[in-house]
């Protein structure tokens, strides 16, 4: 599994286990990284940003996918 799988699977359980009733307000997001670089976000709502720093991406701001 990818870290960016890894987070969207979190997503998921949480969308689950809230049985749909989710509104705009309510917002988790998961981060994930492997012992390759590699990275992945994911977050309920719009609106989940997190950093990133590597050789390639310096500082670089991003906004995650989401599932709503």
């Amino acid at each position: 599994m990818t870290p960016q799988e890894a987070c969207e699977a979190a997503v998921a359980r949480v969308v689950k286990n809230k049985k749909g009733n989710i509104d705009k307000d309510f917002q988790v997001g998961f981060l994930a990284l492997n012992t390759k670089g590699e990275y992945g976000a994911f977050a309920v709502n719009q609106g989940f940003q997190y950093a990133v720093y590597s050789d390639s991406e310096n500082n670089i701001l991003k906004d995650s996918k989401s599932q709503l």
